[in-house]
């Protein structure tokens, strides 16, 4: 399923992997990856092989404040000219807005 999903995500949609890739080339590499996890023990090697990358590769803790304070940054809540999170100013440390003319 991993092997389908890689080979069809690159082309975005259904539609486009039909207008792109042959239906024989399609049927092709199905039948492949049918025919090589049908092999006698093929799921074992799999979860051996998938556990023995998590083990060499642990994953890191994740700091989220610090992604949360990325993601405000990328929306530009960090720009003082704007003032919070969504630009509209009216925070705590910003002083009172004075309406338009």
């Amino acid at each position: 399923m991993v092997d389908k999903m890689c080979f069809m995500a690159v082309y975005g949609s259904k539609t486009v992997l039909e207008a792109k890739v042959p239906p024989a080339t399609r049927s092709a590499f199905h039948k492949l990856i049918v025919e090589r996890h049908k092999t006698e023990g093929a799921r074992d090697q799999f979860a051996a092989a998938w556990k023995a990358y998590l083990r060499a590769n642990p994953t890191q803790e994740v700091d989220e404040n610090a992604e949360d304070a990325a993601l405000l940054a990328m929306m530009g809540a960090d720009s003082d000219a704007e003032g919070g999170p969504a630009g509209g100013g009216g925070g705590a440390d910003h002083a009172e807005a004075t309406p338009p003319p």
